[in-house]
């Protein structure tokens, strides 16, 4: 929803940057295990594409399923649909991306890349 709103009040100039982080970041300080953020490419794909969709968004991928299992938390999760519509229909997704497979993989499916850390000799 952040995301959406950003693109409103931009006039449609907004584009959203992901990137995974590394597993200091990510196991100190959100607690998940580094390894599990390694998505599926239909999680990197349909996730974003689906918040721009006036259904509810629900996702079954090797990562992420929306909503929540009730088993897997306190049950109270449904699928939700966004409020506040962006102006396109798309956001431009960058991805910040390391190593071969995953820049490989963010060419295929996003917008742009975030070359952290890249260098080009190599």
């Amino acid at each position: 929803m952040t995301a959406a709103g950003i693109d409103a009040l931009s006039e449609g100039r907004f584009h959203l940057g992901l990137g995974a982080s590394g597993p200091q970041v990510i196991e100190g300080w959100h607690g998940v295990p580094y390894t599990a953020l390694s998505a599926d490419e239909g999680d990197r794909r349909d996730l974003p594409e689906g918040l721009a969709r006036e259904a509810p968004l629900t996702h079954d991928g090797s990562i992420f399923t929306l909503p929540l299992p009730p088993d897997q938390g306190t049950g109270l999760g449904k699928a939700l649909k966004i409020i506040g519509r962006p102006v396109r229909s798309e956001i431009p997704i960058w991805l910040a991306s390391l190593g071969e497979k995953n820049v490989a993989l963010t060419a295929e499916i996003a917008n742009g890349w975030i070359p952290m850390l890249f260098i080009p000799r190599r």
